[in-house]
């Protein structure tokens, strides 16, 4: 299974770390976008990143779907900004918004295509949650044996 690559967004602590962790031991050789290195050794690579920036995203994907036949992807990505309604600012939201569901849909457009080619696909979790899509195979090739058959 050594050439079965995965993307992890978001792989370089906390739930990522686990993820990229069980992935890992699997025999995925796991690819990790982040926007801080990661403390552990779970990985094959590490490519720094701040999937808010859609320029930076997009160019670093480029590179990864050049290098690399990516079979796999978790959008692990995530930031929070809590505070009260009336505090919260539309550069706030926005970055939000940016990191959590932009990056995930730049990301699965990115690898889409490989996987398909591959019939390898499996994304967690799914894109097509954040918007309507005439079918569900428009959006999301889902193979749950990729990870554990």
């Amino acid at each position: 299974m050594t050439d079965n690559y995965v993307l992890v967004t978001g792989g370089s602590h906390n739930i990522g770390k686990a993820i990229s962790k069980r992935l890992s031991e699997d025999g995925f050789r796991v690819l990790i976008l982040d926007i801080t290195y990661p403390l552990h050794e779970h990985f094959s690579e590490f490519y720094k990143v701040d999937l808010s920036d859609a320029d930076a995203a997009k160019s670093c994907l480029a590179e990864l779907t050049a290098k690399y036949t990516i079979t796999g992807l978790v959008n692990n990505v995530g930031i929070v900004a809590p505070a009260a309604l009336e505090d919260v600012t539309l550069d706030d939201f926005e970055r939000v918004l940016n990191t959590n569901a932009r990056a995930a849909i730049l990301c699965t457009q990115a690898l889409l295509p490989t996987m398909r080619e591959k019939d390898m696909a499996a994304l967690y979790p799914p894109p097509a949650g954040l918007f309507w899509v005439k079918s569900f195979e428009q959006a999301i090739v889902h193979r749950k044996e990729l990870f554990y058959p």
